[in-house]
């Protein structure tokens, strides 16, 4: 193909991508003025086509320009502070401290070259935004006037740096944490010696390719399972993550790292007596006790105290 014709064939693209830009209409006006000239040689034909096919090169490999709200940023300062949670879930101050962490990482890009790097600020909120509204990356994209492939690489970068503190940050309670754990359940719920409750969630993903089937739980969508296990402040002290969302809760409980260490050695985990509690789906260990075996221990206990077990936490009431 020649280059006369590769000419036309990109104007004729850049029409196709955007009808309404000016620089488009321009390269158009332009090619038809060319080509409308019959009187033109064969030479200036090659001469008309080398003037066209750079600009319309350029055109279409940089693309057309988007329109995104600009300076997000200055609106999300302006909101108050239950504003702010409402939309990122959670508060200023938290919020304040992990963006500066972030920024003291090495996650954060720093060149002087080339574009100006996306800050440690613009990428946590970008983040939050999209784990706290779950919106396509298009849509978040033009709210924080970045491109979609920056908010794919902010995505990965902020989660690769959060797993960098999942050690820090979810600790199972020993010392004088273990036994503040004990006292906040013993205030809240009268039973001594609770070192956590355990339960179980699913986490929604799209089909599998392979073995989908298996990820299908019973509510009849597709998932991996977290199990996870919380003090009395509902502060997460283990997870354990990433079974296909059909298995029971039970079985998870059996394939946890959780469940192999306290087995091996109960004591190291829950010295002196202390136990988790858990609901109707768990077996019943030393370590570990379901809500039949709790209503017994109050009944002897309290006499007139039953337990109700409630998905997200543990509530005592008198009959």
């Amino acid at each position: 193909m020649n280059k006369i014709k590769i000419v036309h064939q990109l104007t004729e693209n850049a029409s196709n991508l955007d009808s309404s830009s000016d620089e488009s209409s321009a390269l158009e006006e332009l090619s038809s003025s060319e080509s409308s000239n019959s009187s033109v040689t064969s030479s200036s034909d090659e001469d008309h086509a080398d003037l066209l096919f750079f600009p319309l090169l350029h055109y279409l490999t940089t693309g057309r320009k988007r329109h995104r709200i600009e300076n997000y940023l200055l609106i999300i300062d302006s909101w108050t502070n239950q504003e702010f949670k409402e939309h990122l879930r959670l508060n200023r101050h938290t919020v304040q401290k992990l963006i500066d962490e972030l920024h003291l990482s090495n996650f954060i890009p720093s060149h002087l070259f080339g574009k100006k790097p996306i800050s440690a600020k613009l990428s946590f909120l970008i983040f939050l935004w999209y784990i706290a509204n779950t919106e396509p990356l298009r849509t978040i994209a033009d709210r924080f006037g970045v491109a979609i492939s920056s908010v794919f690489r902010v995505l990965r970068r902020v989660i690769a740096w959060l797993m960098t503190k999942l050690d820090v940050v979810i600790k199972w309670p020993q010392g004088q944490n273990r036994i503040k754990t004990i006292e906040g359940f013993h205030a809240k719920q009268g039973i001594s010696n609770v070192l956590g409750a355990i339960d179980g969630t699913h986490i929604r993903i799209e089909k599998p390719a392979v073995y989908a089937q298996d990820f299908c739980n019973r509510k009849k969508f597709f998932s991996v399972s977290l199990q996870i296990v919380v003090d009395a402040h509902m502060r997460i002290t283990n997870i354990h993550c990433g079974e296909p969302g059909s298995l029971h809760d039970a079985r998870i409980f059996r394939r946890s790292e959780l469940y192999h260490a306290a087995n091996a050695d109960n004591g190291v985990l829950f010295p002196d007596n202390t136990f988790l509690l858990g609901d109707s789906a768990y077996p019943s260990l030393s370590w570990l006790v379901p809500p039949s075996e709790i209503m017994v221990i109050l009944h002897h206990s309290r006499g007139n105290l039953i337990l109700y077990i409630h998905p997200q936490e543990y509530l005592l009431k008198k009959q």
